[in-house]
């Protein structure tokens, strides 16, 4: 269903800070082309919102309020002490709103 208030509650159960970015995806745009290019893909989406958790152990939430039906990605943009950003290991999805 297309809700009108969607609450996203995370909770860092990691050793290192982390984040939950969310996007509209891009029309015409397979979740594997996403994520095989999320910087170049996402640089022209439509950002939602974040949730930052800082700390191990930190939670918090997150209102999306009137997302309109499509596709979306949340991912997590921190960069881990090697450089590398955690959607490029994996910490990114992504979840369909549906009218009714």
């Amino acid at each position: 269903v297309q809700p009108e208030v969607l609450m996203l509650h995370a909770i860092n159960a990691g050793a290192e800070p982390h984040e939950i970015v969310i996007f509209r995806a891009p029309d015409g745009k397979t979740f594997d082309e996403i994520s095989a290019d999320p910087e170049t893909t996402l640089s022209t989406a439509e950002f939602i919102g974040v949730l930052y958790l800082g700390d191990p152990g930190e939670q918090g939430d997150l209102a999306l309020v009137g997302l309109e039906p499509g596709k979306y990605i949340a991912l997590c943009g921190v960069t881990s002490a090697d450089g590398t950003p955690h959607y490029m290991k994996g910490m990114i999805a992504e979840f369909e709103i549906v009218g009714v």
